[in-house]
C-alpha cells in the first residue's frame, strides 16, 4: 500500500482530532490520566503503567496545557491505529480504495472519535491491538520469520502494560489468525535462539509494571488509587482491578440488563457508530468475509467481535441506564474496528461500488461531527475556577467530583496556593498534604474519628468545607452557597460567581450532549439547591439566592433535592397539591436511574405524609415505592429498604411479604442485621 497515502489518512485525522479537542480539562478520567502523564504518576488500577511513560513527553511540551499535550498523545495513537487499520484492510482485500474507506470510517466513527481528542488510553489500547493483529498477518504470510514472532509477542507484552482487560479479551482471536500455519510458526518459536528472544521482548513489553511498583516508592504527585502497590498484595489488588468489583458489579442487575446492554450494542453497530448505510455495509461484509477470506481469518473477526461485545456484557453485572451506555460505549472499541472492516470487505472487488466505504466515512463525519466537537467544553474548568474565585485562605474539602478538577489547577497552574485541596475529611491525607506528597497506605479510621480529627485540625487551622460534612455542632461557620468556612458567627455570605455559573448550568448554557456533563450538572444544582433549602431553614437568604432557588426548585436534579429535603423534614407540612405538583414534574425529568429511583422512593414518602390520609394517597405511595424498588433491584439498596421500612410502618402485610418473596433471604437477612 503507497505511504504517502497512509501519511496522508494519519495527519487528516489527527487534524480532525486536535481542531474538536476541548481546549482543557473534560470528564470522563482526563483529570486522572492527564495528572498521570504530567508526572509519570499511577493512574487508577490497573495503574496504566505503559500510558504514564509514553504519555509523559506529551504533558510535559513547554508552553502548552499537559491537558493538551495528553490529548495530543491520545489523537496520535487514534490516527495511528488507522493507519495500521488500513493496512490490515488492506492485507485481507487487496484493495486500495476499500483500505482507505474502512480506517477512515473508523477513525471517524462515533466512539473511536470521541477517544481520539480526550486525554484516554483506549486510542493506545487500539493502536497496540491493531498493531499485533498486523503482525499476525504477516507472520501468517511469512511463519519463518523470527522477527516477526518476536515483535508480536512485544507488542502484545505492551498491550498488557497497558489495559490488559480488554487487550486480552480481543487477544483470543490472534491465535486463530495464525491457526492454518501454527506448525510452522510454532517450529519458529521453539528454536533456541528465537524462543529466548521472544522472553526477552515479553519481559520487556511487561517491564512497565515494574515501573509502578517503583513510583509508588517515590514521591507521588497525585494518586488515582487508594492505595500505592507497594507490596505484592496491594500490586496485585491494583493491577487485577479488585479495587473496580464494585463499581463492575451492582447489586440487582440481572438477565434484563444485560439483554438491554445487547440491544444497545446492536444499535450502535448497525446505525449508531457509522450510520445507517455503515451498518447495511458490516452485515454485506460480514457475510462476503465467510467467502473472500479463509476459515480462521473469518472465525478470528467473529470471534474479536464476540469476546468484545457479547461475552464483556455477560461478564459485567451493571444496571443498565444511559449513565451507564455512555461509560459502556468505549469498552466495544475494538470490535467497532472489526465492523469496520467488515464494511470495506462488503463490495471489495466490486469495481463500481468500492467507494462505498469512503462515501460511508464521509456521511459518518457529518453524522458524528456535532457529538465530538469539544471545543466549547469548559464546564469542568469553568465550575472550579468559580470556586477558587470566591473561596477565602483555608483548606477546603470539596466533594469527590471537584476535588480532581480542583487539584489539577493547583498542580498545573499554582492556582490558590493558600487553599489546601483536599479529597474529604481524612486526617491521613491532612498529614501527608503538610508532610509533603508521598501517598502510601490507605486510611483505615472509622469516619467518626476522621470528623473527630478534622476538628482537632481546624481548632489550629483555618478550614473551608462541603456543607454537607458533619462537623462538631459546636462550630460556626459561614454559609457559602456550596461550601461553608469555620468562623465565630454564624451567617450567610453571598458570592456572585459561584451564583453566575449556577444559573448558567440551569440555562444549559454549556453543551450536554454526554451523560457525565448532565450528572457533573446535576450534583452541582441539586447540592445548591439542598444547602438553600437548609439555609431557608433557619437563616435569611439573600435576595439573590431566594430568585436562584426558585429556579433550581423547577429542574430535576433541583427537584429532587427538594423532594429528599421535604421527606426528611417530617414536622412540616405539606399539601396534595404541591406532592403532584412534584409527582409531575419528575414524570418530566431526565435523571439516571438511581436518582430516578431516590426521587420516586421520596414521593412515595411525601404521598403519605399528606394529611388528612385516604386510600387513595396510600395506594399512591405504595405504587411509588414499588417502582423505586424497581429501578434499583438490590437487597441493600437505600430505596428497597425505605420501601420495607414503610411497609411495615403502614402495616402493609401483603406489599411487605411480596418485597421479602422477591428479595429472598438476603433482603431479609440484612434487614435482621
Amino acid at each position: 500500500m503507497p505511504r504517502f497515502s497512509l501519511i496522508v489518512i494519519g495527519f487528516a485525522l489527527l487534524a480532525l482530532y486536535v481542531f474538536t479537542a476541548a481546549p482543557s480539562i473534560g470528564f470522563e478520567d482526563s483529570v486522572f490520566l492527564t495528572l498521570s502523564c504530567l508526572n509519570a504518576d499511577i493512574a487508577h488500577a490497573p495503574g496504566y503503567p505503559l500510558y504514564a511513560l509514553a504519555c509523559y513527553p506529551f504533558a510535559n511540551i513547554p508552553g502548552i496545557d499537559p491537558a493538551i499535550g495528553a490529548m495530543l498523545f491520545s489523537a496520535l495513537c487514534a490516527a495511528m491505529a488507522c493507519v495500521v487499520l488500513a493496512l490490515i484492510i488492506y492485507q485481507l482485500s487487496g484493495c486500495i480504495i476499500v483500505a482507505w474507506g474502512g480506517a477512515v470510517l473508523y477513525g471517524v466513527s462515533a466512539t473511536f472519535w470521541s477517544q481520539g481528542n480526550i486525554q484516554e488510553v483506549y486510542a493506545l489500547n487500539a493502536l497496540l491491538f491493531l498493531t499485533a493483529f498486523y503482525l499476525a498477518l504477516r507472520l501468517r504470510d511469512v511463519p519463518q520469520s523470527p522477527k516477526l514472532m518476536v515483535a508480536l509477542f512485544f507488542v502484545c507484552a505492551l498491550g498488557l502494560s497497558n489495559h490488559w482487560p480488554l487487550f486480552v479479551l480481543a487477544g483470543v482471536a490472534l491465535p486463530l489468525v495464525l491457526w492454518s500455519v501454527r506448525k510452522s510458526a510454532w517450529r519458529v518459536l521453539c528454536h533456541p535462539q528465537t524462543l529466548a528472544a521472544t522472553v526477552t521482548a515479553i519481559a520487556l513489553g511487561l517491564l512497565p509494571y515494574a515501573y509502578l511498583v517503583w513510583r509508588a516508592h517515590h514521591p507521588v504527585a497525585y494518586l488515582g488509587v487508594p492505595f500505592a502497590p507497594n507490596d505484592w498484595e496491594s500490586f496485585w489488588q491494583i493491577v487485577s482491578r479488585q479495587v473496580h468489583f464494585a463499581s463492575d458489579k451492582h447489586g440487582g442487575a440481572g438477565v434484563a440488563d444485560k439483554i438491554a446492554f445487547l440491544q444497545f450494542v446492536g444499535h450502535r453497530v448497525l446505525w449508531g457508530e457509522i450510520g445507517v448505510l455503515g451498518g447495511i455495509l458490516a452485515v454485506i461484509g460480514f457475510l462476503r468475509q465467510w467467502r473472500l477470506l479463509s476459515l480462521s481469518l473469518a472465525t478470528a473477526l467473529t470471534v474479536m467481535f464476540l469476546t468484545g461485545t457479547v461475552i464483556l456484557i455477560w461478564r459485567l453485572d451493571v444496571l443498565y441506564d444511559a449513565l451507564q451506555e455512555q461509560i459502556f460505549s468505549v469498552y466495544p472499541l475494538l470490535p467497532y474496528a472489526v465492523v469496520c472492516v467488515w464494511s470495506a470487505l462488503a463490495f471489495a472487488g466490486r469495481r463500481y461500488y468500492q467507494f462505498a466505504p469512503v462515501i460511508c466515512a464521509v456521511l459518518a463525519l457529518g453524522l458524528n461531527f456535532s457529538a465530538n466537537d469539544r471545543r466549547q467544553h469548559t464546564l469542568a474548568e469553568d465550575g472550579i475556577r468559580a470556586f477558587f474565585d470566591v473561596l477565602p485562605a483555608g483548606g477546603w474539602i470539596p466533594y469527590p467530583s471537584q476535588f480532581k478538577f480542583a487539584k489539577y489547577l493547583q498542580i498545573t497552574e499554582n492556582i490558590r496556593p493558600d487553599v489546601a485541596v483536599l479529597p474529604a475529611p481524612n486526617p491521613y491525607v491532612f498529614e501527608v498534604y503538610y508532610a509533603g506528597p508521598r501517598l502510601y497506605a490507605p486510611n483505615t479510621l472509622a469516619y467518626e474519628n476522621e470528623v473527630r480529627a478534622v476538628n482537632v485540625y481546624a481548632r489550629h487551622n483555618a478550614l473551608c468545607y462541603n456543607v454537607f460534612v458533619l462537623f462538631d455542632a459546636s462550630w460556626q461557620s459561614d454559609e457559602h452557597l456550596l461550601f461553608s468556612c469555620l468562623s465565630e458567627k454564624r451567617r450567610v455570605v453571598n458570592h456572585p460567581a459561584v451564583v453566575v455559573w449556577l444559573r448558567r448550568l440551569i440555562n444549559s448554557d454549556y453543551p450536554l450532549n454526554d451523560q457525565r456533563a448532565r450528572e457533573f450538572t446535576g450534583k452541582a444544582i441539586e447540592d445548591a439547591t439542598r444547602t438553600m433549602l437548609q439555609l431557608r431553614a433557619r437563616l435569611q437568604l439573600p435576595e439573590q439566592w431566594r430568585e436562584l432557588l426558585s429556579e433550581t426548585r423547577q429542574t430535576p436534579h433541583g427537584l429532587l433535592a427538594e423532594v429528599e429535603f421535604l421527606r426528611d423534614k417530617t414536622d412540616l407540612l405539606i399539601s396534595r397539591r404541591r406532592v403532584d405538583e412534584m409527582a409531575t414534574l419528575a414524570a418530566s425529568g431526565m435523571l439516571s436511574r438511581r436518582n430516578q429511583a431516590r426521587l420516586l422512593s421520596a414521593l412515595g414518602d411525601l404521598y403519605a405524609a399528606v394529611s388528612p390520609r385516604n386510600e387513595d394517597l396510600l395506594s399512591t405511595a405504595i405504587k411509588h415505592h414499588a417502582a423505586a424498588a424497581a429501578l434499583l433491584p438490590d437487597a441493600q439498596s437505600a430505596v428497597v429498604q425505605r420501601a420495607l421500612s414503610f411497609y411495615r410502618e403502614e402495616k402493609l402485610f401483603a406489599e411487605e411479604q411480596q418485597l421479602i418473596a422477591r428479595y429472598g433471604t438476603a433482603l431479609f437477612e440484612h434487614v435482621q442485621n
